[in-house]
């Protein structure tokens, strides 16, 4: 994945790792080190990003991502542009309402359905940032055993060549994104 130029983010130890209020502050802050740890022993990279299970936090969540060495998450889905919290945590909104999870698997719309959506809310946003300067964030937010099936893969790569080929369009992998409107902010 590294070789390939792609970014990994921590998104806990595994699916029954849900952070919420339950949790003790301990206990919240072990798991989070955890799954820190675990990535950078597999990869030899300390991620920089959080995607929290189900994007559930306790009221300490960002506190404890801060003080984990984490420079973003993903948790909060209400813009579509980065924002900082009061602790210097940026958030990048990872919208799950486009993602071929909830359109395809769940609506039961098809995978061109799907591309047509991403593609309407990308024409959107573009109207939106020329209009009102600056960028805006469009998540393609894709599940390897939903859209990557052979029946459905052709959608996701015509959309890929659309958008790629649009001035407006940058592909850009989240740190990326933080990193450049950190600068910006």
């Amino acid at each position: 994945m590294l070789d390939g130029g792609h970014e990994v983010i921590a998104h806990s130890t595994d699916m029954n790792g849900t952070i919420d209020g339950s949790l003790t502050e301990e206990a919240e802050r072990a798991l989070i080190g955890d799954a820190l740890s675990r990535l950078q022993a597999a990869s030899g990279v300390k991620p920089k990003g959080w995607l929290s299970i189900a994007r559930s936090q306790s009221f300490r969540t960002a506190d404890l991502l801060k003080e984990s060495g984490l420079a973003y998450c993903c948790d909060w889905v209400n813009d579509e542009l980065p924002y900082r919290f009061d602790n210097g945590l940026i958030n990048l909104p990872l919208n799950h309402e486009l993602s071929d999870r909830t359109i395809i698997a769940v609506q039961q719309q098809s995978a061109d359905s799907w591309a047509q959506s991403l593609e309407d809310a990308f024409d959107w946003l573009a109207r939106e940032a020329a209009e009102t300067g600056g960028g805006r964030m469009l998540p393609i937010h894709i599940t390897p055993y939903i859209m990557g099936l052979p029946y459905r893969i052709a959608a996701f790569e015509r959309l890929l060549e659309r958008l790629s080929a649009r001035a407006e369009c940058w592909f850009a992998r989240g740190d990326a994104i933080v990193e450049s409107w950190a600068a910006k902010a």
